[in-house]
């Protein structure tokens, strides 16, 4: 659960070889909190494979980053999708190298709204730590 002061949250199942989907209802205003019972929607779009370990992060605005690890059959990619306060944009892979496996991606936001994701790739010989900057 992440949450964005005492007016927004949002729950993200991290379920390992299943597809993401975030609940909108529940990354809403207080004010719009009636409408309850709606289908998540679904954040990722690639269905090469399994998508896991999902992270969000809240600008102060309401705006949200979501990023997870997901494999296109051959290696694990970090993606990202931008929510505007309003619904989901479209899957970003933020992940070039294909050299190897990336994994375990983190997000959060500055004061200024820019946000920054974090994952571990490896090279072949070593784990190392990338970074992905949004503004």
């Amino acid at each position: 659960l992440v949450l964005k002061s005492r007016l927004m949250a949002t729950a993200v199942p991290s379920r390992c070889g299943y597809n993401i989907t975030v609940p909108v209802t529940t990354v809403v205003p207080t004010a719009l909190m009636g409408q309850h019972g709606a289908p998540p929607d679904r954040i990722e779009t690639d269905n090469a494979g399994s998508a896991s370990s999902p992270q969000v992060a809240f600008d102060s605005n309401g705006n949200a980053i979501a990023v997870w690890y997901q494999t296109d059959g051959t290696r694990y990619n970090i993606w990202a999708n931008r929510f505007n306060g309003t619904a989901w944009g479209t899957p970003e892979l933020i992940e070039t190298d294909n050299a190897d496996d990336a994994y375990d991606p983190q997000v959060a936001f500055d004061s200024n709204g820019n946000a920054i994701a974090v994952w571990v790739q490896y090279d072949g010989t070593h784990d190392n730590i990338m970074a992905n900057r949004f503004q």
